[in-house]
């Protein structure tokens, strides 16, 4: 067990002889030093270098929100609105509608399910959770394409984390190319793969 510093020694005392009015000036440079650790705590944890990337938004309209609104229209355009408006505007009403929903959750997605890239590893999301992955667990990557669109699949070594990369379709796919090979290698599976594909 760590030995007590002269601070908090001196706050200490300060709680045995029952002065209210004097505790919060005694242990203030206490709780300073204690915060200020506990953020470059933080800090080295998710690693000295990190840089944010995110999906495209053009691209991930083009993957994902075209396709599903065009599938999805079709059962709507021949409903009951074909007997009030006609097909061609039943469908067109239909797609506009699904686009903008679905469109609302994309802009959400990109926003709050970004790829981080730093120093120990590497920050996804499978379909729902959070998932970090450090560089040297990382056992198995390959593409695979969920509901038409190209992802990468990310497994750590023993297999339990897994987690999903939009594969050339994040905002700047070329620096993120270049922030893996720089901080994990050019021989690390993640690299090789991104290389290759």
């Amino acid at each position: 067990m760590q030995s007590l510093d002269a601070k908090t020694t001196a706050g200490i005392s300060v709680l045995r002889r029952g002065d209210p009015s004097s505790w919060l000036r005694a242990f203030k440079p206490v709780y300073a030093s204690y915060s200020f650790k506990y953020h470059e705590c933080m800090k080295i944890d998710l690693g000295q270098k990190k840089e944010i990337f995110r999906t495209s938004v053009t691209k991930s309209f083009v993957y994902g929100v075209l396709p599903m609104s065009l599938i999805l229209s079709i059962p709507l355009t021949f409903s009951s609105w074909p007997f009030a408006v006609g097909v061609l505007w039943s469908f067109l009403i239909s797609f506009f509608a699904v686009s903008a929903i679905f469109l609302t959750f994309l802009l959400i997605a990109i926003y709050f399910y970004p790829v981080i890239v730093h120093e120990k590893g590497i920050h996804g999301y499978d379909y729902t959770k959070k998932r970090k992955i450090l560089w040297e667990e990382i056992k198995k990557v390959e593409g695979v394409r969920p509901c038409g669109a190209p992802y990468i699949k990310v497994t750590s070594s023993e297999g339990k984390d897994l987690l999903y990369i939009p594969n050339n379709w994040l905002a700047n796919h070329a620096e993120f190319k270049k922030a893996i090979r720089n901080v994990a290698g050019p021989d690390h599976p993640l690299s090789q793969f991104l290389n290759d594909s």
